[in-house]
């Protein structure tokens, strides 16, 4: 076996290790590993030496869940994943999917929602989280709040849902409206 691939076996083995002794059902979710750090969703630590392994992947891994060429990827993007809605318990199969952007949300809700800012705010919030794949960190800048605000001001909208009938159908309503954005795209 060459160097190189001997490097990813181990680098495949060592990430993939609590998996197999049944710690946590998949690898980022181990909290001693430095799995995140390899695949773009936590900042490296200085100390971590990254180069190397990535290196042997090159531009061939998207979203941490694709091993191939670009037209390969974009293939598998337009069979597969074209049609299909964001899968929240997969969000490396959620990169892949077509995206919303924050503009488009923004101008989206102050279109229906403008003549009330304070609910405006919060439909913004709440869905460039669930559409746009960005980070809470990310989504925050943009209101100036942190990402902890972002995750419990989406998590009291999506309960005012639940509850409030007539929101819930003006929110499905939007969202078809997003939905129609992603296939003119």
């Amino acid at each position: 076996m060459e160097m190189d691939e001997y490097a990813k076996e181990l680098s495949r083995y060592i990430h993939l290790n609590p998996v197999r002794a049944k710690s946590v059902e998949t690898p980022d979710k181990y909290e001693w590993s430095s799995y995140n750090s390899y695949i773009g969703e936590e900042k490296a630590p200085n100390w971590l030496q990254r180069d190397f392994i990535l290196s042997y992947f090159g531009d061939k891994v998207t979203a941490s869940v694709l091993l191939g060429s670009q037209d390969f990827i974009q293939f598998i993007k337009d069979t597969y994943l074209t049609d299909k809605k964001p899968l929240r318990d997969l969000p490396a199969i959620r990169q892949l999917g077509p995206r919303i952007t924050l503009q488009e949300i923004f101008d989206t809700v102050e279109s229906e929602f403008g003549q009330d800012p304070v609910l405006a705010r919060k439909i913004k919030l709440y869905l460039c989280r669930k559409h746009t794949g960005k980070k809470l960190k990310t989504i925050g800048g943009q209101f100036g709040i942190g990402d902890a605000a972002v995750a419990q001001s989406c998590k009291r909208f999506k309960l005012k849902l639940e509850k409030d009938r007539k929101l819930r159908e003006k929110m499905e309503q939007l969202e078809k409206k997003f939905l129609v954005l992603n296939v003119e795209t």
